[in-house]
């Protein structure tokens, strides 16, 4: 990619991570019309952490248990028809 845009590899790669995190930062504060919502479960990632509360995985895998558990997160996500999104973490409970 640094080739054909004619820029140093640097540039190129500084350039790609600064795209990559756009999304991430614009979060829509106000939905306008009709808006559609659903909800996802993800396995909770404890990456970087020094202490894990259970036992290591590798990549993907999934939950022990069927359903809603301590061990997913719930990550709400709303866009309406003008295309607005916004991503929400659903806080849940410690046991």
């Amino acid at each position: 990619m640094a080739e054909r845009l004619e820029v140093a590899w640097s540039t190129a790669f500084r350039w790609r991570h600064r795209f990559l995190q756009l999304p991430s930062q614009r979060q829509a504060s106000a939905l306008r019309g009709i808006a559609e919502a659903d909800e996802s479960y993800f396995l909770e990632s404890s990456k970087g952490q020094r202490a894990l509360l259970r036992q290591a995985r590798r990549r993907g895998g999934k939950a022990s248990q069927r359903g809603v558990s301590k061990e997913q997160v719930s990550v709400l996500m709303v866009r309406d028809r003008a295309g607005a999104t916004a991503n929400i973490l659903v806080a849940r409970k410690r046991c």
